[in-house]
């Protein structure tokens, strides 16, 4: 993402009355939005039970609710099929029709 005005990259937009043009205001600007913003819970990492697809870029509060516990995100399992499944699942080739035609 980029600023629509400046088009520096950032990893969020902040709106303003007026345009900001002094580093030193700028980044007091910056500062006052980011702590009004760790005051609000993410909604993400509430609504997914501990989990925020944006991590340590997020810049709201990573709370849940009191009582609900953080759920462990499981890693998907990889499926391991043999030559002969997988020639069977598409429709009979295997390696000897394909060495009888070549």
């Amino acid at each position: 993402r980029a600023c629509p005005e400046c088009r520096v990259i950032s990893n969020y937009y902040i709106p303003h009355k007026y345009w900001v043009s002094d580093a030193g205001e700028k980044e007091k600007l910056i500062e006052a939005f980011k702590a009004r913003s760790r005051e609000i819970k993410c909604k993400f990492f509430t609504q997914n039970q501990g989990y925020c697809p944006f991590q340590s870029d997020c810049i709201y509060l990573h709370e849940l609710p009191a009582g609900q516990r953080r759920r462990r995100r499981q890693r998907p399992r990889m499926l391991v099929v043999s030559w002969g499944l997988l020639a069977a699942f598409l429709g009979g080739w295997s390696m000897a029709a394909q060495e009888k035609g070549a």
